[in-house]
């Protein structure tokens, strides 16, 4: 089964991350050629995909939720993804 979900490759969307964004950790659904089965029922738009870019409103809200956690003294995830 590993094998088979390997060959598939991980899920497209991206994901909030804490506010920093990051790809879906999920493998493809064999359904579906770049998204697991949670995003291929349209969830990715909310974040977008990690090829292309982060929707207008979602970018804000990331940045602002970016700015709040350094202003606490949170660093970004290493490596930023």
């Amino acid at each position: 089964v590993r094998v088979e979900r390997a060959k598939l490759g991980r899920c497209f969307a991206r994901t909030w991350n804490r506010g920093w964004g990051g790809a879906c950790p999920r493998w493809r659904s064999p359904n579906d050629e770049r998204f697991c089965m949670a995003h291929a029922r349209g969830a990715w738009q909310t974040h977008g995909c990690i090829d292309g870019p982060i929707p207008e409103a979602k970018a804000r809200e990331m940045e602002r939720c970016q700015r709040q956690m350094m202003s606490r003294g949170e660093q970004p995830p290493r490596p930023l993804p």
